[in-house]
């Protein structure tokens, strides 16, 4: 599944300290589970400028095992967070204990009288006496459910920041409540013992620490954990966490006068920060190495303080002479350079970091290449073809775009906003998330605690440059991707035709439902299987969402999945009320367009919800087509791809560049152009081989006029890449492709665009690994799904599968038999299907198919 989290409430974070100084106010952490698949979050900001790091997480520098960690972890489907609000006294403890961590955690989407009713200070006061008592008896397991409690007082703490007003205020009750649960339970011996099971305890308790802004108090307890750790707790994840979690105690800290008062005439803790890089720098260049970079971190920010910047100066001088700035340890050598900047600059010479950014940036940046004169692309490390296939996916994101929103494919024909200068986009791409995490907010001031992020900068300034800074998808290598490519650009689309203002000006209205959502619909199109999950469970109202803001609770799953099928639902059934909206915005006449979403307010509550049980995978992109044009006969949503029967019309001047996907079984692949004015040449080339030119090409026809066709006999299936040339100037001709198949084909024509997914006659083929996670979506009204593997040498493969959540080899509600596995009891559909296709060995060249009847 895709977790796209809040990136924007952690950028807060990173932000607060370098801006707001040692009184800044920054949020408690939020639940574990929302710090899994860093990689996927992403994050549009307006300007910013060096922010400090904040500590990196586990899960941030190991995205894959914290995947792994969590992909099971579903929560009981009889998880509803009402019940806590309803629950008083013994019975609210019986219910959480009742409950596992992961429904416990949903606590932290509260908000309103929900969030009231079950985490007012007197249901705090009362679960947090259930931790002391919990504390006495501590075995170091959790067979008491101790971690349920302590989940919960951290739940509460994290929505009271947020939502102050719904929650009420927490006072001296709730403080002396849990001083006194915490002080029980660090004078436990079972805190102490180094097992996972104690570890996950542990992680929380050491968070609760700050959550409850008790750093001070527990700083000799956070400094004993980081002093005693070696190699047996960095071998199990979680006490690996709990460790890494003091970094989170001491960075946080530094907004707490109480904090302030006890560290800046103490010498011991910068000691204990040297000490552990010292005796720990055999976890350089390990997947732990970011305990090294925390540690380097959070010693160069005592700098802050006179009375131990000489002490810091030392360290951090020592840090920069044992580590490369690109190369072994350049996530150290950067972390303390970082800090030099930020505290110590006029000295950069004694350090040896003068103009590091400039020197870095053209070591790790090196290579460029040109889509056009208003897309640039600077890269860490891509290949010819692979800039070209990122040229031409944003090309046809582009046309899809401007032809959903203005009825046009050419941009030139599309008007930007007023005062809009942002003419040009620079696309940065790092190789992989790890290097994406060492140097971008270095070079660029960002936080990197996310999948990508655009700046728009001033764009009435002529010499702003708007820049989306990513990350090559490496986990889906071999294929190339960058991750959020096409989330981010809409962003910059959207910003310069149709908000107007800067970022600050087009959030000072509630549009985040819209900046965020917009983005997500015109990537994912019809295709987004976890939306649909949550528009099922009718979490929101439309009205909610329509109020969304950045940092609110929920984020990630209001902002991106809710936001989607908010717009998704305004496209499909009020187009009208999209362009009045629009009108305002595109103008900056931001108080109209509130006055608008005020007039609008529950007017479609009902009809949204009632949409909610209806919307489905698949059926005209609504976005694409503003007036159900866009193509004629079997077409694909997207604008530059053609299907069998499909024609569209090409109206020129320039090279135009289509793709076609041909099935398995296809005896011939017909395509062919026809009317309109003037004279262009029709190219095709494999997609293996790129995009075809005028000197490289599979097949060409370059007749006079516009009446080319080119026949390709037993075409090999998969994509073929198609070029319209001008062999002089042309307008409105058609391009049509047809195809001879054969009757029942599967394809990958046929699956959604998501890699996981599966559909009608889907075919995913060639699939290698240990095991692999996919989905099928039963819509209303199916009778049968039948799933099939098929080849692989010297492979045995199973099925498993299972409707509420992620199926194993021991959980699971159905199995193939021999390789099949055929699922009818529909139970009326309209539900998903996961499944886990599992090798008794590595597999290889296995092919999987789905029928959905």
């Amino acid at each position: 599944m895709d977790y796209r989290l809040n990136a924007r409430s952690l950028l807060v974070t990173a932000l607060a300290l370098a801006f707001g100084g040692a009184q800044a106010a920054l949020p408690p952490s939020a639940s574990v589970l929302d710090q899994v698949y860093p990689e996927k979050r992403h994050s549009v900001v307006g300007t910013v400028t060096k922010p400090l790091p904040s500590p990196i997480s586990a899960e941030v520098a190991n995205p894959e095992m914290a995947r792994k960690r969590v992909i099971h972890q579903a929560i009981d489907e009889t998880c509803r967070i009402e019940d806590f609000a309803a629950a008083r006294g013994d019975a609210l403890v019986t219910l959480v204990k009742s409950k596992s961590v992961a429904c416990v955690n949903q606590l932290y989407t509260a908000t309103g009288r929900t969030a009231h009713d079950a985490l007012a200070e007197t249901q705090m006061v009362n679960i947090a006496a259930e931790l002391k008592k919990q504390a006495q008896s501590y075995d170091g397991t959790n067979s008491s459910q101790i971690q349920q409690i302590v989940a919960f007082m951290r739940a509460g703490y994290y929505v009271q920041w947020y939502n102050r007003d719904d929650v009420g205020e927490y006072g001296p009750a709730l403080k002396a409540a849990t001083r006194a649960a915490l002080d029980t339970l660090f004078a436990n011996p079972a805190t102490r013992q180094v097992t996972e099971e104690n570890g996950g305890l542990l992680s929380e308790a050491i968070t609760l620490i700050d959550s409850a802004a008790e750093n001070a108090r527990y700083l000799p307890i956070a400094l004993d954990l980081l002093k005693r750790s070696d190699d047996s707790y960095y071998k199990l994840w979680s006490m690996r966490n709990a460790v890494n979690n003091v970094f989170t105690v001491l960075f946080r800290g530094h907004q707490n006068d109480d904090f302030v008062e006890a560290v800046r005439n103490d010498p011991t803790i910068i000691e204990a920060l040297s000490n552990f890089y010292r005796q720990r720098f055999y976890l350089r260049g390990t997947d732990s190495q970011f305990m090294l970079v925390n540690a380097v971190n959070e010693a160069g920010r005592f700098m802050k303080y006179t009375e131990r910047k000489s002490q810091a100066q030392t360290f951090l001088r020592t840090v920069l002479s044992e580590n490369e700035m690109v190369g072994l340890g350049a996530p150290m050598w950067l972390g303390a350079a970082t800090m030099v900047d930020a505290y110590d600059s006029a000295n950069c010479s004694y350090y040896g970091t003068c103009n590091f950014r400039e020197t870095l940036k053209t070591k790790v940046l090196s290579n460029r290449y040109e889509c056009s004169p208003s897309l640039k692309i600077l890269a860490q490390d891509m290949t010819v073809d692979q800039f070209k296939q990122s040229c031409a996916l944003i090309g046809a994101e582009e046309k899809l775009f401007h032809y959903g929103m203005f009825a046009s494919a050419d941009p030139q024909s599309s008007k930007p906003v007023p005062n809009d200068k942002n003419t040009a986009l620079e696309v940065v791409v790092f190789d992989d998330y790890s290097n994406y995490s060492n140097y971008a907010g270095v070079l660029f001031g960002i936080a990197t605690n996310n999948g990508g992020m655009y700046l728009e900068g001033n764009p009435a300034d002529p010499n702003n440059q708007a820049r989306f800074i990513a990350h090559e998808a490496s986990w889906n290598r071999p294929k190339f991707q960058v991750w959020n490519l096409e989330h981010e650009y809409i962003h910059y689309l959207d910003g310069r035709y149709n908000m107007e203002g800067d970022f600050t000006k087009t959030i000072s209205a509630n549009t985040v439902w819209w900046v965020e959502g917009v983005g997500e619909y015109y990537s994912h199109q019809n295709e987004y299987p976890e939306a649909i999950v949550e528009a099922r469970k009718k979490t929101y109202l439309l009205s909610v969402i329509l109020s969304n803001v950045y940092g609110m609770g929920d984020y990630a799953n209001r902002a991106y999945r809710w936001g989607y099928l908010a717009v998704r639902f305004m496209f499909e059934r009020h187009r009208d009320d999209v362009e009045k909206a629009l009108a305002f915005t595109r103008t900056g006449d931001y108080a109209g367009y509130t006055k608008l979403m005020n007039a609008i307010g529950t007017r479609y509550d009902a009809e949204f919800t009632q949409w909610l049980d209806m919307v489905n995978p698949g059926g005209e992109f609504a976005g694409g087509k503003p007036s159900g044009g866009g193509g004629s006969g079997n077409c694909p949503t997207r604008l530059d791809a053609l299907g069998d029967g499909c024609t569209r019309v090409v109206n020129g001047p320039n090279n135009a560049y289509y793709y076609v996907n041909v099935p398995a079984g296809t005896k011939q692949l017909n395509i062919n152009t026809r009317g309109g004015t003037g004279n262009a040449d029709l190219y095709v080339q494999d997609s293996k081989k790129g995009w075809p030119t005028e000197s490289s090409y599979l097949a060409k026809s370059t007749q006079a006029g516009n009446e080319e066709n080119v026949v390709i006999n037993a075409p090999v299936p998969g994509y073929y890449h198609l070029l319209i040339r001008p062999n002089s100037t042309y307008a409105g001709l058609s391009l049509t492709a047809t195809f001879n198949n054969s009757d029942d084909i599967y394809s990958e024509s046929n699956c959604p665009a998501n890699s996981q997914a599966l559909a009608d006659r889907c075919l995913r083929p060639k699939l290698s690994g240990s095991n692999a996670y996919f989905w099928v979506f039963a819509p209303k009204g199916a009778k049968r799904i039948t799933l099939r593997t098929e080849g692989g040498m010297d492979s045995d493969v199973a099925l498993y599968v299972k409707t509420s959540s992620w199926p194993t080899q021991t959980d699971y509600q159905f199995k193939s038999q021999a390789g099949t596995l055929v699922l009818d009891n529909m139970q009326g559909g309209d539900r998903y299907f996961h499944i886990l296709l599992q090798g008794k060995a590595p597999y290889k060249d296995v092919n999987l198919k789905a029928r959905v009847e």
